[in-house]
C-alpha cells in the first residue's frame, strides 16, 4: 500500500451503519506497533472532533497502545470516557484492562 504512511489522513470509508469512518484504525494499528500512544490518543481525539462514531474496538486500540506503553492510568482515564459517551464496553475491552492493570501489579484498581 504505497502512500499510506502512519501520519497521513487517509481516504474516508463508510461502515454497514452509514456512518463515516476514515481509515482511521490503519493509523491506530500501525502506532500501536510502533509504541506510539501519544499519536493513538491523538487519532482518537480527531475522530472525535470529526463527530465519527467510535466503536468499541477503535478505544480497545487507543487503550492496548496506552497499556504497552505502561500508562494504566491514561488507559483508565480512557474507559471512563468510554462508558460515559460510548459506545458500551466489550469482553475485549475489559480483558485489555484488566491485562494492563495485572502487568502494573494494580490489583486494587482492577
Amino acid at each position: 500500500m504505497a502512500g499510506r504512511g502512519v501520519g497521513r489522513v487517509g481516504a474516508i470509508a463508510r461502515t454497514s451503519g452509514g456512518q463515516v469512518l476514515g481509515d482511521y484504525k490503519t493509523r491506530l494499528v500501525a502506532h500501536k506497533k510502533a509504541a506510539q500512544w501519544q499519536q493513538s490518543v491523538h487519532i482518537l481525539a480527531e475522530i472525535q472532533s470529526a463527530q465519527l462514531c467510535c466503536d468499541a474496538a477503535t478505544y480497545n486500540s487507543v487503550m492496548s497502545a496506552l497499556g504497552a506503553a505502561r500508562n494504566w492510568a491514561k488507559s483508565l482515564q480512557l474507559f471512563d470516557t468510554m462508558k460515559r459517551l460510548g459506545p458500551v464496553p466489550n469482553t475485549f475491552t475489559y480483558g485489555i484492562l484488566l491485562g494492563i492493570l495485572a502487568k502494573r501489579r494494580q490489583w486494587q484498581v482492577a
